[in-house]
């Protein structure tokens, strides 16, 4: 007997049961123990934080449904959580299919990190009787999107053996890299690690910036009220996407960022740190903070500054800031491109999971024109090059895909 219908027998046999949630009483109903399921997890993440997933909803819930499953005891305790959402997929082709998907996994909004909401070392009993509910709703999805599941995640098998087992063609459709470094307790630990030169590089432009550049290291809520240095953030931001295509600065999903931020960042979840040259604000970087972990996810610099590898200044003084207070991880999230490595050389990855129902056409056809669409990329568009970046600030590569 395969290892889910094991578990299933087993949860069976535990008097467990699996409940659907699908309005917003019961989905609020959850609040009391969200968080603290999030917190037993194995591999943390913000983006799953109730603040986050209850702000996406009500920021983004217009055509979606809530389909969240609740795994419960005989009690009716909640012991696991599904955050599922059934969906019109967000860009071209994918709009035509009905996904079941995480809540935060689509949109002008995504979570960098998804998973079943699990206590560590319970994921092989609890959950092939969450992933059930792929076969509950199979009447009501046309394809099942399950993006960035970090790729230790002991949930994984259990991704696989169950959309093998709900639909048709599943699939890991894209893996993604992830940077990130250990935080020592000093910066000169982690500077001595690199070589002379990088050293001497670094000091040098940290000494134009502060001399000829009246240059100061500042802090989000310290050195200027969080509202206003968000702000700055944003129009640092939008400075490297003169087109308009970054998702962050967009007004639908920056009406979520900035509540998110102002709350996060008063609570200690979120960090901001800035550089000042005289009264001006030219470089920023934002990231959020769960179980010791710095997640770097928004930047903006100043291009002026370019001669000072301004942007890489600020990451820099976001380290020092995160080792200052107690965090082990510095992680750069999803994509690849040159200052990530520079600053980041460890390595893990994300993995996109899909799969599509047997009788809907429509999924077939998303399938082959998908293929076309990736084989024309490859034959006019060669992949970029080792200092480019790889993934652009929330357009994922994957969503036409």
């Amino acid at each position: 007997m395969p290892a889910g219908q094991v578990a299933e027998a087993q949860a069976r046999k535990a008097g467990w049961t699996l409940d659907l949630v699908r309005t917003e009483a019961a989905f609020e109903a959850l609040e009391p123990v969200w968080d603290s399921l999030v917190e037993q997890m194995q591999v943390a993440t913000p983006f799953l934080r109730w603040a986050w997933v209850r702000r996406w909803w009500s920021h983004f819930h217009r055509g979606k449904q809530l389909a969240i499953g609740v795994l419960r005891d005989g009690q009716g305790t909640p012991l696991a959580i599904a955050p599922f959402v059934l969906t019109p997929g967000h860009r071209p082709f994918r709009s035509l299919l009905r996904h079941l998907t995480w809540i935060g996994g689509m949109g002008r909004v995504v979570g960098e990190r998804m998973d079943l909401i699990i206590p560590a070392g319970r994921e092989a009993e609890m959950a092939p009787p969450l992933l059930r509910l792929l076969d509950v709703l199979q009447d009501e999805w046309q394809a099942v999107w399950l993006p960035c599941v970090p790729s230790d995640s002991p949930c994984v098998p259990h991704y696989r053996e169950a959309l093998d087992r709900a639909g048709c063609s599943a699939d890991v459709a894209d893996v993604q890299p992830c940077r990130f470094t250990p935080v020592p307790s000093d910066m000169k630990t982690f500077e001595a690690a690199r070589s002379s030169r990088w050293r001497r590089n670094l000091r040098n432009r940290w000494s134009a910036f502060l001399d000829k550049h009246e240059g100061r290291r500042c802090l989000s809520g310290v050195d200027m009220p969080n509202a206003e240095a968000f702000d700055h953030l944003a129009r640092l931001h939008r400075l490297q996407w003169p087109d308009g295509v970054s998702n962050f600065v967009r007004p639908e999903a920056w009406a979520f960022h900035q509540s998110m931020a102002l709350e996060w960042l008063e609570s200690g979840r979120a960090m901001l740190s800035f550089l000042m040259a005289g009264d001006r604000v030219v470089a920023a970087t934002y990231g959020l903070v769960e179980r010791g972990r710095f997640s770097l996810f928004q930047q903006g610099w100043d291009s002026n500054f370019k001669h000072l590898s301004i942007g890489n200044l600020a990451v820099h003084w976001s380290l020092e800031t995160a080792a200052a207070r107690g965090i082990h991880t510095y992680d750069t999230l999803t994509g690849d491109c040159r200052y990530k490595a520079e600053w980041c050389p460890q390595l893990s990855h994300t993995l996109d999971f899909e799969t599509f129902h047997p009788e809907v056409l429509r999924g077939h056809a998303f399938r082959a024109l998908r293929h076309l669409r990736r084989a024309i990329t490859r034959c006019f568009f060669p992949p970029p090059g080792p200092g480019s970046i790889l993934r652009g600030d929330g357009v994922r590569s994957d969503q036409m895909s």
